[in-house]
Order: structure tokens, then C-alpha cells, then sequence
């Protein structure tokens, strides 16, 4: 409660600057404001948050800004309105957790940039896919960019390469940008003007304040992707990186050897990624399970389930009207889109120290990973 306290008294006084940097000042006389506004003592004083200080800070401030007829009628204006309204301290109490969260700690890039990105709240509707890979994440966002009113890209801020539909942007250009990045591809694509657009994407590629801003943003809405199994997850990832290649590659064929050491390394830091995930809900969350992608009766209605949460109309791309229904055009992207696993193998088959992982999984929680069956 403490440090949640001080991180949105140091919210509410970042919040402070900038209304009072966007109260009709001249360029010029803003930097000597904040010189001089930023040294006062009572903006560091412990008791920054009290009513009474705050007031006195705003009229300082107004006088200071050459505005002493109205100072104290509109520091008690002003006062009021970011102390009384809640609506104001919702996002930024949200941030502040996020931030103090432990397990958010060492798992995303390193900051390009500490401000948190906020996608604008204009149309269309603004999605992100939380989630890791070999999760069924490439099959799901395809699955969602067949509807014909939404655009969904792939590992758009992926280390190795922009994999999205958003054209002209190399790597070192999207990292020098990584917020302009975001609003192209946010903006949607102008020709198609989908309903809503969104990409997926991994804790290890973005950054803290990336992930702060869009979790914590009310008007974007968050999906969540996980796979329960972590040993099948574990399995899948070994055998593309073995094969090189992370998509469309049937690996059933294929075995690996599992260290117990590793799995239950990359056990602790799967785990730690989603309770940092979890640990910014709120009520524009939706979890999609992997397991409910398997067959077509429960994908028919994981996908009932991610288009209503995104809402969608059966509005055709480009502005042409449909009069589809919302199942009829998930009937049609089950019939288009492949099914296919990329690995059909039983994990005695793929597992070439399977026996010594069933003995050393008894009795632990790692025993309900083991499965005989596809």
C-alpha cells in the first residue's frame, strides 16, 4: 500500500506538470517554468498529495505563469478536479502496479523509451494477444485476421524481423519509432478500414512501458493465449529450434532430449511471464486456452467468444456491406483456414528420455504434463 501510495502521488505530480505545461504558456516560457516549478520544495515534500499543498503549488504556479488575478480561483478549481475525480487515478493506479509488480521484474527488453505508449482511443478498435510462443499464437491470429473486419498482424515487434502487414519498416527503424510504429499499425490499413486491429506478441519483445500503457489503456482490448501443458510447450520449442524454422513444419517425426534442469528453468520463467500478465487485468481481458483450438466445435466458439469481445459487425472490408451472420463467416474461416498440427506425435514418441522423465515427474506437479495421447 505504501509504495502503491507514493507511485501515484509521483503520477498525480507528473499529471500536474503537464496540465499546467498545456495552460495556454508560450514554448519559450515552459522550460524556465519547469526549471524553476521543479525546484520548489513542496513538489518533494512528503505531504506533496495534501490538499493544501497542492493548492498552494497551483498558486504558485498560475503566478508564476503571469495569471494572479485568478490564481486562487483556479488552483481551488483545479484542485478539486484531480483530487475528487477517480475516472483520473484508474489508469495510472493500474500502471503502478503493473511497475510494482515483482514478477514483471527482468522479463521484458530494455526501455526505448519510459513513457508508457497509449494507443489513441479513435477508431478502429485497438486488440493485443498476450502470449509465448509455440502456443498456438500464429494459428489464432490468423484464425482472427480471416474475418473480413479485422486486421491482425503477427509478431510485429519481434527482435528478428517487422513480421506485419504494416509495410516500410525495418527493425532499426521500428525501434527508433517504436511508438509511431504502433499507431501505423493501430491506424489500420486505409484501403480495407478494418473494425478492429490488434497484433500478438511475447513479453520478451516489448518493453516494460509497452506493456504498461497497453495493458493499463481501457480502450485497448487484451486477449490472452496460454498453453496449460508447459511440457508440450517446452517439447515444441526444442524441435523448432532444432529444425530452424518456428511455422508451418510438421515436426512429429522429430525427438529430443529434455533436461530436467531447463524445463523446470523455463517452467519458472513461463509461469512468472503470465503472472506478470495476470497481474494487470481488468475488465477488457478475455483467455483463450489452447486446447480450445483443437477441435472444431470448441474453436467455433473460442471464435463466437474473441469476435464479440472485440465487436465486430459482419461489415465487410473496404466498407461493403454483409448481411452474414457472425457465424456464418466463422463457418467460413474454419473451412478455409488449415487445422493442421504441426506435431501429431505422442510424447513418448517425442521424448527420447520419456521413462526417466515419468520417474522423476512422481509425485510432483509436473506429472499431470505427461500425457499419452495427442
Amino acid at each position: 500500500l505504501v509504495a502503491t501510495s507514493q507511485a501515484l502521488c509521483l503520477r498525480r505530480r507528473q499529471r500536474l506538470y503537464g496540465i499546467a505545461l498545456s495552460g495556454g504558456t508560450e514554448p519559450g516560457r515552459r522550460v524556465s517554468f519547469v526549471a524553476a516549478a521543479s525546484s520548489r520544495a513542496a513538489l518533494h515534500s512528503d505531504n506533496f498529495c495534501t490538499r493544501q499543498t497542492v493548492q498552494a503549488m497551483w498558486q504558485a504556479i498560475f503566478a508564476e505563469l503571469g495569471c494572479l488575478a485568478i490564481a486562487t480561483r483556479s488552483a481551488h478549481r483545479t484542485t478539486s478536479a484531480m483530487l475528487n475525480t477517480s475516472k483520473s487515478v484508474k489508469p495510472t493506479d493500474t500502471a503502478a502496479r503493473i511497475r510494482s509488480e515483482p514478477a514483471c521484474a527482468g522479463i521484458f527488453v530494455q526501455e526505448f523509451s519510459k513513457r508508457p505508449y497509449i494507443p489513441a482511443q479513435a477508431p478502429p478498435t485497438k486488440f493485443v494477444i498476450f502470449t509465448r510462443g509455440r502456443s498456438g499464437s500464429n494459428f489464432l491470429a490468423t484464425l482472427i485476421n480471416s474475418h473480413p473486419a479485422v486486421e491482425c498482424h503477427m509478431e510485429a515487434l519481434s527482435k528478428a524481423a517487422v513480421y506485419s502487414q504494416v509495410k516500410g519498416w525495418t527493425v532499426a527503424e521500428r525501434n527508433a519509432n517504436r511508438s509511431g510504429f504502433l499507431d501505423t499499425l493501430y491506424a489500420g490499413n486505409p484501403q480495407s478500414r478494418p473494425q478492429a486491429v490488434g497484433f500478438k506478441v511475447f513479453p520478451q519483445q516489448m518493453t516494460m512501458s509497452e506493456f504498461v500503457g497497453l495493458a493499463s489503456s481501457p480502450h485497448v482490448k487484451k486477449i490472452v493465449l496460454r498453453r496449460k501443458n508447459l511440457l508440450d510447450v517446452f517439447v515444441s520449442e526444442l524441435k523448432a529450434r532444432k529444425v530452424g524454422i518456428y511455422e508451418y513444419v510438421n515436426t512429429s517425426s522429430m525427438k529430443v532430449h529434455v533436461f530436467l534442469t531447463d524445463f523446470r528453468r523455463f517452467v519458472q520463467l513461463t509461469e512468472k511471464e503470465y503472472e506478470c500478465i495476470d497481474s494487470a487485468r481488468d475488465g477488457t481481458w478475455l483467455d483463450v486456452d489452447y486446447d480450445s483450438l483443437a477441435s472444431p466445435d470448441s474453436l467455433r466458439a473460442t471464435l463466437t467468444r474473441i469476435f464479440e469481445h472485440l465487436g465486430v459487425t459482419m461489415q465487410a472490408r473496404g466498407g461493403r456491406g454483409s448481411d452474414e451472420k457472425l457465424q456464418q463467416v466463422i463457418e467460413h474461416i474454419l473451412t478455409t483456414v488449415s487445422h493442421a498440427k504441426q506435431d501429431m506425435s505422442l510424447q513418448s514418441e517425442s521424448i527420447d528420455n520419456f521413462a526417466q522423465l515419468t520417474r522423476a515427474f512422481q509425485g510432483t506437479r509436473y506429472a499431470t504434463m505427461l500425457r499419452n495421447n495427442i
